[in-house]
């Protein structure tokens, strides 16, 4: 039988190897770990992952190890989810909301404006609340979430220019194919259409979509400033990015290896989360070297167009959001 861990033990061991810096014994196996994403290759979620494998080197003494497959290579990421039970891979570094394909609750991640600014977000999974969630992310998926990391806030990146609530109608935005994501756009009168990642630079170049909504350095290393002649600040998320694995993989590794993972992905998510607040104000700067137009809008207006829509279509979230929004605004 594997051993079944808390979400609260979870984070506790994670920050205790960390800590404590320990290696593995000299009897402890070795271990090839398979990490897969659909991101583009030296995207921020692909550096990620290899501090994530550098980390895990340094943290065993070169015993366990992480092979890394970028760009799709083991297929979208729906698939790679769904293949990590069956062994296609072993962990993804993705928004724990994308679980959402397996129980839906869990996407109340990317809720509208959940957070006002980053120091809510990190208050938020501090919290008792962070923790819960986590909990129920491990039983009704089966997937453990390490670490959740700040990626960054949701904008649009637009072929056409938005300045308002009216320039949105009829929009064609690409989304990832979960409703938390889509239903917003729908309540702005907007038409959401449900791409893989993977295949968004090309639905924005040859017009299959109009927009495509993404955090700023996801967008750069996805080459929108390519495409995109307008980006319109329209900060409405700010999604978690985490080490998720399956519980039975992770638990059924011996004690000291799976500190290991633990406190690697740890260290990776803190990383991670510095480097996005970095780049964000970089992106924004090679957008407009870019030739893009930057929109602002009244995110008040926005706001208050999908929230009740919003909490009619997926009232089973509304507990959860309260929750995450009431730990947030603890923190101011």
């Amino acid at each position: 039988m594997h051993r079944h861990f808390t979400a609260r033990a979870v984070a506790s061991l994670c920050l205790a190897a960390a800590a404590a810096g320990f290696s593995l014994p000299a009897h402890a196996a070795d271990l090839t770990i398979r990490m897969a994403h659909p991101f583009a290759p030296g995207g921020p979620e692909d550096r990620a992952n290899a501090k994530f494998a550098e980390i895990l080197k340094e943290k065993s003494g070169g015993k366990v190890t992480a092979e890394i497959y970028p760009g799709g290579q083991l297929g979208g990421m729906q698939q790679i989810i769904q293949g990590i039970p069956t062994g296609l891979a072993n962990g993804i570094f993705i928004s724990s909301g994308t679980l959402g394909l397996i129980d839906p609750v869990v996407s109340m991640t990317v809720w509208p404006y959940l957070f006002k600014a980053k120091a809510n977000f990190d208050c938020a999974y501090a919290q008792p609340e962070g923790l819960a969630y986590l909990e129920h992310v491990r039983e009704t998926t089966g997937f453990l979430a390490l670490a959740p990391a700040y990626k960054g806030t949701r904008h649009l990146y637009s072929t056409r220019p938005v300045t308002d609530i009216a320039d949105l109608k009829g929009l064609k935005v690409r989304v990832a194919p979960i409703p938390v994501y889509s239903k917003p756009w729908e309540a702005l009168g907007a038409v959401p259409t449900g791409i893989d990642v993977a295949e968004a630079y090309t639905a924005l170049r040859q017009g299959v979509v109009d927009a495509v909504e993404i955090e700023l350095p996801t967008a750069r290393a996805l080459r929108f400033h390519e495409v995109a002649r307008h980006v319109v600040l329209t900060g409405h998320a700010m999604d978690n990015y985490a080490w998720l694995f399956d519980e039975k993989w992770l638990t059924s590794q011996d004690p000291d290896t799976r500190r290991v993972i633990e406190a690697a992905a740890t260290e990776a998510s803190a990383w991670f989360s510095d480097q996005s607040v970095k780049e964000e104000e970089a992106v924004l700067a090679l957008f407009k070297e870019s030739g893009a137009t930057i929109h602002t809008v009244d995110r008040d207006v926005l706001h208050n167009a999908i929230e009740e829509p919003m909490r009619k279509a997926l009232p089973d979230m509304v507990p959860w959001v309260d929750r995450f929004r009431a730990a947030g605004d603890r923190c101011g």
